[in-house]
């Protein structure tokens, strides 16, 4: 007899304030007592926007008016198998109270690290972390200069920086990432190393970033949950091998003509679209990406742009 999985809709709702609303479960439930996002069970003959919408207004209180489906989330606790179908709640009418007696309490997103929350939470806690760009550092011709186009990219509002530089030897990649971390933890910056996973033994940044060929060595997710995964792709194929993973993000690559990659190779938006229809990771768009793109990337249905060139000055 197949084990049962349970089906749950799941709100990430979000306030004039950019805050974010977390309950915390009973005592006498399975994970007692950790804050959750609200949401509850799928019935057998509900779609899980309909679910989401009885459940918000049965636990809440509230009617909801806009929402936009974000992610599928599975997870196997050993003693039950959930899959948790995430949406963001940015519309509602009534204000958000604990109608069953739960304790309910609106937080940033940084806060949201002081709180312990289920496992099969951790993937949208990560999802919550992410930004519409991405810096990937580019050429640098020594450590002060590195800082100091990194500081260039801050001081824009770059929130999260990919740092690749493969020309490195392990020991140089591994004391430059030191120094960058620590920049970024005083800017509150996030800091993904791409390199191989073992990296961040040495050092205790955001996430790792594998390329295609990295990623291929390991059949389930290399690193803690706790830790960002993101891997690069190219092709249906790698976007599909991607979610077995249980990557965080991925940059689809190249959707546009640059230096790199000929007028032929590129995939263009339309493709780039269709690509992520199946997809249920958030997805970059990389590849002659510029700031001025991230409109039309969006409408694509793409997380946003990963950049290199435009801010690399």
């Amino acid at each position: 007899m197949p084990e049962v999985i349970i089906h749950v809709a799941v709100a990430i709702i979000v306030n004039s304030n950019n805050e974010i609303l977390i309950s915390k479960r009973s005592a006498d439930v399975h994970q007692a007592n950790r804050w959750e996002f609200p949401g509850g069970k799928i019935e057998l003959d509900e779609e899980p926007s309909q679910a989401l919408i009885r459940e918000l207004k049965e636990e809440l209180g509230i009617a909801v008016h806009r929402y936009q489906f974000l992610k599928i989330i599975k997870h196997d606790y050993g003693d039950k198998r959930v899959c948790l179908h995430a949406f963001l709640v940015d519309g509602y009418s009534g204000k958000p109270a604990g109608i069953e007696g739960q304790p309910v309490q609106w937080v940033s997103k940084s806060q949201l690290n002081n709180f312990q929350f289920p496992d099969a939470n951790f993937p949208i806690l990560n999802m919550l972390r992410l930004d519409d760009v991405i810096q990937i550092t580019g050429v640098f011709s020594s450590l002060d200069d590195l800082m100091d186009k990194m500081q260039q990219c801050i001081a824009r509002g770059i929130k999260i920086i990919h740092f690749r530089a493969h020309d490195l030897d392990d020991d140089t990649y591994i004391n430059y990432a030191i120094d960058l971390l620590e920049v970024c933890r005083k800017r509150g910056v996030l800091l993904i190393l791409n390199r191989t996973v073992s990296v961040l033994d040495h050092v205790d940044a955001d996430g790792i970033h594998l390329n295609r060929h990295e990623m291929r060595k390991y059949s389930e997710r290399p690193c803690a949950m706790d830790k960002l995964l993101s891997v690069s792709c190219h092709n249906e194929t790698e976007l599909n091998y991607a979610e077995i993973l249980d990557a965080d993000y991925c940059f689809l690559s190249p959707v546009k003509k640059s230096l790199s990659h000929d007028a032929g190779e590129a995939l263009g938006f339309e493709r780039f679209q269709s690509l992520l229809v199946s997809s249920c990771v958030p997805v970059y768009a990389l590849g002659g990406m510029s700031l001025s793109d991230l409109e039309t990337v969006k409408l694509k249905k793409g997380r946003g742009v990963a950049v290199i060139s435009e801010n690399w000055v």
